[in-house]
């Protein structure tokens, strides 16, 4: 009899937290941006859009050099290529350099078949690379968009010629997991009984919030910072895209794939880097041959957007290093 009033009690607590999450739903819902809106505010004379015959749509920028060596830049999550243009313009411009928005992120929007496993990341970055007609080049990725890039260059040694992970994940790696500071959006949309909140309920003290802890230095977390970040989360689907990806499994046990990577490698990280903690560089050192990394102090998880001159002229001498003849 005790086991079925606690039972009873227990449902009922159940009950009670979902009809407060549907009433919280109703009350403070944050809607949708609106897609023609956001594409007006954020794109340039740079951005394009190309489409797989799946419906798959890109949104993509081609800047620098066209004749000379291409880098594809990756962003991290839940963020958009717009993070990598302040590397952009202290970077050396006789690159040719290539950023788009992952499927679930920024104008890109959602991927059609809503897949937001590595196999549909890479096949949106197939997409670029075959509609730009790139036969080698240079992967930059950060966070989610590093993940990506290292698990793309061991598949491909004949493409990748050079890597650089910025604040990378994926890599397995105790002491960081007891380090990290996750933020309080990334922690609910991994709940299981929170996790479809982001789709309906995003105040933008939330994502305020998590771009604080993102990066070291608050005078750069600007109210055109946040908007940036929450109005593309906002874009129609990336939530959705982003509550379905933080459910899956990053693949950790496929980390010594890593081994088969061929390419120079250059970690770049923030000192004070809370949501994938310095201590991983080691664990990607330990699987990847030839590696150097370069830590940058009073920097957060974006190095390319906190520190762009120190980012740029770590990348621009590893490159220049291991230029091909």
């Amino acid at each position: 009899m005790p086991n079925a009033k606690k039972k009873n009690r227990r449902l009922l607590i159940t009950v009670v937290i979902l009809l407060l999450i549907a009433i919280a739903i109703v009350l403070i819902q944050t809607p949708d941006t609106n897609k023609e809106k956001m594409i007006a505010k954020y794109s340039n004379q740079h951005s394009k859009f190309m489409q797989d015959d799946t419906g798959l749509r890109i949104h993509y920028r081609d800047q620098g050099n066209k004749n000379d060596t291409p880098i594809i830049f990756l962003h991290g999550s839940p963020s958009s290529l717009h993070t990598f243009e302040p590397l952009f313009e202290v970077f050396d411009q006789n690159y040719r350099l290539i950023s788009y928005d992952h499927p679930g992120h920024g104008l890109t929007g959602p991927n059609p078949e809503h897949d937001y496993t590595y196999q549909g990341f890479a096949k949106a970055l197939d997409l670029v690379v075959s509609e730009l007609n790139l036969e080698q080049f240079i992967l930059v990725g950060h966070s989610l968009g590093g993940w990506i890039s290292w698990r793309y260059a061991a598949e491909h040694p004949e493409s990748v010629t050079s890597l650089v992970l910025i604040s990378a994940s994926g890599m397995p790696d105790l002491l960081a997991d007891q380090n990290r500071d996750i933020s309080f959006a990334l922690r609910v949309s991994q709940s299981a009984a929170g996790r479809k909140l982001p789709e309906y309920i995003m105040p933008r003290s939330m994502v305020a919030n998590s771009s604080y802890k993102a990066m070291y230095d608050d005078e750069l977390v600007t109210d055109e910072v946040i908007d940036l970040f929450w109005e593309l989360m906002r874009y129609p689907g990336n939530r959705q895209a982003f509550t379905i990806r933080n459910a899956q499994d990053r693949d950790e046990h496929l980390a010594d794939t890593a081994k088969s990577i061929q390419a120079p490698t250059l970690l770049i990280w923030g000192e004070q880097d809370t949501f994938v903690p310095p201590s991983s560089t080691k664990a990607f050192s330990d699987r990847i041959g030839n590696t150097e990394t370069v830590l940058l102090p009073n920097v957060g998880h974006f190095s390319m957007f906190e520190a762009p001159k120190k980012t740029a002229q770590a990348i621009e001498a590893f490159l220049e290093k291991h230029k091909q003849p």
